[in-house]
């Protein structure tokens, strides 16, 4: 039965994810994606946009149909001459052929090329705007052959690479050419990765605002999470810190990776730099993600040492491709076939650990099981579909990580509250006990003394009998007499004051008893209990040692007025009654019903205890404070305890 139970709690939470996960992706692949977007597309570098298409639309995802001229720079004027027409021309789809030399013999990555499109507008002239995202690495814009937009230099002579996410409206009507002369020095991607947007200027700016929206929320959450851990980190230590760290860390690298399209929004940036830090982010969050799982997860210590080197070095050499200058094509390819690797590797070791853990039972395995599956479906669906273009979301990747980090969070967050909750819970039982060891101790010096006592009166008992002999052989009684009745009256022993015929409370009593005369606390009590009452003595012991507790440390914070504390406690009938009123000076602290503890920044553990032990009887636990004085009255059935 336990196998069987094992296997369930084992395949369900893949199932569900495989369930609901394609179904997530598979939506959003329709409809939010430039490719399979229900749109008109050019053919043979023509597009034609009639004035009710326009209306109906409004917005355009320019991806097929471009005139792509490898190797070369075009203007204008080499259209307007027929220059251009003796020029080798090909039809593309942008995103598809992501490298200058597709159709030469050149085997080197970099080069020059230009992307060429002719709009038939309608003849009424009206604004327009085109949004060009990441083009690499250098271009200029030419609309109606006149240049409307330049990023670095893309010219062989003074080359300067930029990148940015730009937006240019015009005025148009008729027969309009687009016309992009690109050029690029790095391994990256060339040219047009990303295809452009183009509408009318209410549509665009609509689309880009929700595109943009989308972005700060991620980054926003992605900062949450690691400003969060990081408090954690520093606020709190015990056996989760290195968990914390870990997936601060994780929430960090995924802050770099929505960070960057963000800044190309609004700045002109150097590649090189960062596409290192978005490398850096993507494969460092694989690291780090794989580091906590290690930690989560109880996986042989070879296969946690395994798995982090080899995503460790991978981070390193992600990082040196982005730096190094121009590769060939053969060893770009190879990279990419590396990242693949990597991928299905990170999501075969992530679901490897969570299944290990859901085996073994451990707390929230099913949840990290399932976000884990998630996140490997969101790897399936990234390699499988490379014609995923997001219009205001994000990539698949993107929404797997988000889902393993909310998982990895949330397992993360369950352990800490744990881990947090029994310190707490550690922390109380240890002040009880603390004060169960001090009764004691005065119990016991009590009787220490009582003892010194009886030893003291038998040594001087010899000494009186002989005096007592003397006395009586000498024939004076009258002196005997005297003697006889000063004895009596010092030998006899102080009588012990007993505050109440139940031990447990009686012992309590006395020890607060003892406290409050130390420091000037003036405490009465009344305490009216048999020496057997239907209530544990661990329970007497919470309920009355917190309150106790309570009292005298807000009594001792003296004021103007006298400090004292008083106790009533008796059994009436089947009824317990408890009532502890004292001073108090610092004002009392509340969050809804709850106490907040004047020691450390969160609920007070004593009264929630003595609350508990209440309620387990269906009682009432009332705390009241008025003038200057703090009041606890407690009433419950003796028979009416919760089973």
């Amino acid at each position: 039965m336990t196998r069987y139970t094992n296997f369930l709690r084992t395949v369900l939470p893949i199932l569900a994810a495989v369930l609901i996960f394609p179904v997530l992706m598979g939506w959003l692949y329709c409809n939010d994606n430039k490719y399979t977007h229900k749109g008109i597309q050019a053919i043979s570098g023509m597009l034609i946009l009639d004035q009710k298409t326009l209306e109906e639309e409004k917005i355009f995802y320019f991806t097929q149909g471009w005139q792509f001229y490898p190797e070369i720079l075009l203007s204008p004027d080499d259209f307007a001459d027929g220059k251009a027409q003796d020029i080798y021309m090909q039809n593309i789809t942008i995103g598809r052929e992501n490298y200058f030399g597709l159709s030469s013999r050149r085997i080197m990555t970099g080069g020059s090329a230009s992307y060429r499109l002719v709009l038939a507008l309608p003849e009424e002239i009206r604004a327009y705007t085109l949004v060009l995202p990441e083009i690499y690495s250098a271009y200029r814009l030419y609309v109606d052959g006149t240049e409307l937009l330049s990023m670095g230099i893309p010219e062989s002579t003074g080359f300067t690479e930029k990148i940015a996410r730009r937006y240019v409206t015009f005025a148009a009507s008729g027969q309009t050419e687009l016309l992009l002369a690109v050029s690029n020095r790095s391994h990256f991607y060339d040219g047009m990765t990303y295809p452009p947007i183009f509408g009318l200027p209410e549509a665009v700016s609509q689309a880009e605002n929700l595109w943009l929206l989308y972005r700060f929320c991620m980054l926003f959450f992605a900062l949450l999470a690691a400003g969060l851990s990081f408090y954690l980190v520093v606020a709190f230590r015990g056996r989760s810190e290195r968990r914390i760290m870990l997936f601060f860390l994780v929430s960090l690298c995924v802050t770099l990776t929505y960070l960057y399209p963000v800044i190309f929004q609004f700045f002109q940036v150097t590649p090189k730099l960062w596409y290192g830090i978005e490398l850096f982010g993507i494969y460092g969050s694989y690291l780090f993600a794989v580091m906590l799982q290690n930690e989560i997860s109880d996986v042989g210590l070879g296969q946690k040492k395994i798995s982090t080197a080899a995503l460790a070095v991978f981070t390193g050499i992600s990082i040196l491709y982005s730096l190094l200058p121009c590769y060939r094509v053969w060893q770009v390819r190879l990279f990419g076939l590396l990242v693949t690797a990597v991928k299905f590797f990170t999501v075969v070791y992530l679901l490897y650990c969570a299944v290990c853990t859901s085996i073994r039972n451990q707390s929230s395995s099913r949840l990290l099981l399932f976000c884990t599956t998630a996140f490997g479906i969101a790897v399936l669906y990234d390699r499988l579909y490379p014609d995923w273009e997001p219009i205001w979301g994000g990539w698949p990747m993107e929404y797997g990580c988000l889902v393993l980090v909310l998982g990895l969070g949330m397992v993360l967050w369950y352990d800490f509250s744990e881990g947090y909750r029994f310190k707490l819970t550690f922390a109380e039982e240890r002040r009880r006990l603390t004060r169960q060891v001090a009764i004691q101790k005065a119990h016991y010096l009590e009787l220490t003394d009582k003892i010194e006592d009886a030893i003291r009166m038998r040594h001087d008992e010899r000494h009186h009998l002989q005096t007592l002999y003397s006395i009586f052989e000498a024939g004076d009684y009258k002196r005997l007499g005297e003697y006889l009745s000063g004895y009596v009256k010092t030998s006899m022993p102080k009588a012990r004051t007993v505050l109440c015929k139940n031990l447990i409370v009686d012992s309590m009593l006395r020890y607060y008893e003892s406290l409050c005369n130390q420091e000037g606390i003036r405490f009465t009590c009344q305490a009216k209990l048999p020496p057997d009452v239907p209530v544990s003595d661990v329970e007497l012991s919470i309920l009355l040692g917190n309150l106790l507790e309570n009292a005298y440390e807000a009594a001792g914070q003296k004021g103007e007025g006298e400090a004292f504390v008083s106790c009533q406690v008796k059994i009436h009938g089947d009824s317990f009654y408890l009532r502890i009123k004292n001073s108090f000076t610092n004002p009392v602290k509340r969050k809804g019903e709850r106490f907040l503890s004047a020691k450390h920044g969160g609920y007070g553990v004593g009264t929630q205890s003595a609350r508990t032990v209440v309620e387990n009887y269906g009682g009432d636990c009332v705390f009241e404070e008025r003038d200057g004085v703090f009041s606890v009255y407690v009433l419950f059935l003796l028979n009416g305890k919760a089973v």
